[in-house]
């Protein structure tokens, strides 16, 4: 049996980061799934992981104050792990997900 992973939002990205593909927060208001992350449901992914040659597709757009915070945490992480970061909007990183 799996278990999946909870823990603080700034931890969540961390380990998405490590190389998770699940988990969330004690809220559950971050989640992973795969190679991406969410802040409050799919309708809004943060970043969506090329693991293999370390590029982060990261969503540009604000939806609101604690996803502003969710973003910071995810590319913090990400900055640390020497990712390159590549911004799209929403729209274009739902279809890159979506490949």
């Amino acid at each position: 049996m799996v278990h999946k992973i909870r823990a603080k939002t700034v931890d969540i990205a961390e380990r998405f980061v490590a190389g998770a593909t699940e988990g969330q927060s004690y809220s559950g208001s971050l989640f992973i799934s795969g190679n991406t992350i969410y802040s409050y449901g799919y309708h809004f992914p943060i970043a969506k992981l090329d693991r293999r040659n370390k590029i982060a597709y990261f969503n540009k757009n604000r939806y609101s104050v604690t996803t502003s915070i969710h973003q910071g945490h995810v590319r913090r992480a990400l900055q640390t792990s020497r990712f390159k970061i590549i911004e799209e909007g929403t729209e274009q990183l739902k279809k890159r997900i979506g490949d």
